[in-house]
């Protein structure tokens, strides 16, 4: 199987401690070294996590009562000194599944805090590059990042899925620190995911590679993909052709030799949010109120379940979101408006027909007079006041809609954190238990 993790020098400590990762380029933070590796394997019909390393500013916790010893799956928490992330600090992560049923759920004990930075400019950075073998599951389920004031903060998660392996990643941020007065303060989110689909190669690229007329063909290829500043080679995951093309791009995945097969990928999703203050409107004023948005994204065999119940879930609350009560509320709401402008604008339009009957017809949201006053969005208090507390939206992915993505944007962290307990409650009999039923 091939594998980012597998060590070519002999010494699997040494090669853990000087291996290098080579950011994606365009990212900031150029270089740097691995602070974190997982692989998980199949040991004695067991998930067993064979090969764990963390150093600064990461360590990793693998408590063995998580989950129910019926249950087949490694929870592995990721912890950082202090509970954030500081300024200029930048975390680097490599996770391995193995086939044959391999199960891991990887969380966090709370909010990732990302702190101000000491000079200005400074920003934090959290790079995860994971690889999932056929029939294995990996589940990403952290707890929400939570800017603090003037922070600059970027993600870049890569994941990288083999014929039938499942995927859940949970991706989602706060406002920031609402109980000190900072309500999207911070300068920079960035988060990005990209999800691929690994597949053979065409056999006449895999022999022209390792036919006899070109003997070093795979290995240069392996040597320049794989090439690092530490000295080790830890091969980059894939990236997309920059030409577009077909939209798919080989992948050498094992460092150190040249793979016996050759893969290539295809992306399933590529995501990114981007939120910057100083650029336009406030995000505070975009925000409109609300103070937590999330992603969730699954894939594979073994959640078609949860993607069947999670549709159905999107879909009840939006007709609950825009029930007849509301939809009432917000047109009487609009009608009024309209009256208003209709008697100021009266005496205008008696004097200039011409004026009135161009004059367009669709009524104004907003307004500062009296009880219907502008929350900034477009929209006056007595309607915002019945808005619910939460929206979501849900968009199928791949060739069959086997995956969905789920998109959440609510006022309170305790909404999500319900929302996610009672949708994961199907998946507790794959991983155990659900790491955010103790934080409602």
């Amino acid at each position: 199987m091939a594998s980012i993790l597998d060590a070519s020098d002999s010494s699997e400590k040494k090669q853990l401690t000087g291996a290098s990762f080579r950011h994606r380029r365009g990212e900031e933070g150029g270089e740097g070294a691995l602070t974190g590796m997982i692989r998980v394997e199949k040991v004695l019909g067991r998930s067993v996590a064979t090969t764990v390393y963390a150093r600064y500013p990461l360590k990793y916790l693998l408590p063995s009562k998580v989950a129910s010893s019926r249950v087949d799956c490694v929870w592995i928490y990721a912890i950082s000194y202090g509970g954030g992330i500081l300024s200029n600090d930048a975390i680097s992560q490599a996770v391995e599944v193995g086939g044959d049923g391999c199960s891991v759920v990887i969380t966090t004990q709370s909010s990732t805090k990302i702190y101000k930075p000491r000079m200005p400019g400074d920003m934090a950075q959290q790079f995860l590059r994971a690889r999932v073998a056929e029939n294995g599951f990996l589940a990403l389920l952290p707890h929400p990042i939570t800017c603090f004031r003037a922070s600059r903060y970027v993600q870049l998660q890569e994941f990288v899925l083999a014929l039938d392996a499942s995927l859940l990643l949970v991706d989602w941020f706060t406002s920031g620190r609402i109980d000190s007065g900072e309500t999207w303060d911070f300068e920079l989110y960035r988060s990005t995911n990209h999800v691929f689909l690994e597949e053979e190669a065409e056999a006449e690229e895999a022999q022209e590679e390792e036919s006899p007329e070109n003997p070093k063909a795979g290995s240069e290829a392996q040597e320049s993909e794989g090439q690092g500043s530490g000295g080790g080679s830890v091969a980059s995951v894939v990236t997309l052709d920059s030409a577009g093309g077909s939209g798919r791009s080989k992948s050498q995945l094992q460092p150190g030799h040249s793979s016996s097969r050759s893969r290539s990928c295809r992306p399933l999703l590529l995501d990114c949010v981007h939120l910057e203050n100083g650029v336009g409107l406030s995000i505070a004023e975009r925000m409109a109120g609300f103070h937590v948005m999330a992603m969730v994204v699954l894939y594979g065999p073994r959640l078609q379940e949860l993607r069947k119940n999670m549709e159905s879930k999107v879909e009840e609350m939006t007709k609950q979101a825009f029930n007849r009560r509301i939809s009432s509320a917000f047109t009487a709401s609009l009608k009024k408006e309209k009256e208003k402008n209709h008697r100021h604008h009266h005496h205008h339009h008696n004097n200039n027909p011409a004026a009135a009957a161009t004059e367009s017809s669709l009524p104004t949201a907003a307004t500062s007079d009296g009880d219907h006053g502008s929350h900034g969005d477009g929209v006056s208090s007595n309607c915002a006041s019945q808005l619910p507390l939460i929206f979501a939206s849900c968009s199928p992915i791949g060739v069959s809609d086997e995956g969905l993505v789920v998109r959440i944007i609510a006022r309170s962290t305790e909404t999500v954190y319900d929302f996610l307990t009672e949708q994961l409650a199907t998946v507790v009999s794959l991983i155990g238990a659900c790491p955010y039923s103790s934080s409602r």
